[in-house]
C-alpha cells in the first residue's frame, strides 16, 4: 500500500503544482483585467465589454484550481478538539475515515457537475449575456478541479492509514499532527 502511495503522490504532487498555477496565472489575469477596466471606465469613460464575465468565470477557475494545492499543504479548515485527545493511532484512523468521506462527497459533487455539464451543452442559447460563451465550459472546469481535489484527500487517507498502522505499538507523540 505504501508503494502505491508513493506513486499516487509523485503523481498528485505534479497535477496539484501544476493547478495552482494555473490558477494563480488566471488569478493574475483578473486583476490586470479589472485593473484596465477600472482605468478605462473611470478615464477614459469606456469600459471593457464583457469584464465581469471573464472576472466571474476566472474566480471559479480560482477556486476550483486553488483547493486541490490547499487540500495537499493540508491548509483546509480542521478543528481539531476532540481528536486532540486521542492516540496518534486512533486519530490518523479517525481523519483517515472522515478524508474518505470528503472523497465520497467531492466524487459525487464531481458527477453532478459533470451531468449538469452535459444538460448545459446540450441546451442551446446557454451562455453569459455579453460575451455569449457557453456555460458548460465552466462546469468542466469546475467538475476537473473537484477531481483532483477529491483524488488529494483519498491520498490524504491513505497516507493516514498508514501513519495508523505504523503508529500500532508505538508510543504516543504529544503535538503529533499532520
Amino acid at each position: 500500500m505504501k508503494k502505491i502511495y508513493e506513486g499516487l503522490n509523485k503523481v498528485l504532487d505534479k497535477v496539484s503544482t501544476v493547478s495552482v498555477y494555473f490558477g494563480s496565472v488566471i488569478l493574475f489575469l483578473i486583476v490586470v483585467l479589472i485593473f484596465i477596466d477600472v482605468i478605462m471606465r473611470y478615464i477614459l469613460n469606456s469600459p471593457i465589454p464583457g469584464q465581469q464575465e471573464l472576472a466571474e468565470m476566472g474566480t471559479v477557475i480560482v477556486v476550483y484550481f486553488g483547493l486541490p494545492f490547499a487540500t495537499r499543504m493540508r491548509r483546509h479548515v480542521r478543528v481539531e478538539t476532540i481528536p486532540g485527545n486521542f492516540s496518534l493511532r486512533a486519530r490518523s484512523i479517525l481523519y483517515g475515515i472522515l478524508d474518505i468521506i470528503c472523497f465520497a462527497f467531492l466524487v459525487l459533487a464531481a458527477v453532478k457537475v459533470f451531468q449538469q455539464a452535459a444538460k448545459l451543452s446540450l441546451t442551446p442559447g446557454n451562455a453569459t449575456l455579453l460575451l455569449r460563451i457557453p456555460n458548460f465550459y465552466i462546469y468542466y472546469i469546475g467538475a476537473v478541479g473537484i477531481v483532483i481535489s477529491a483524488a488529494e484527500f483519498l491520498l490524504d487517507a491513505i497516507r493516514y492509514f498508514i501513519e495508523g498502522a505504523q503508529a500500532k505499538g508505538k508510543k504516543e507523540e504529544k503535538g503529533a499532527n499532520a
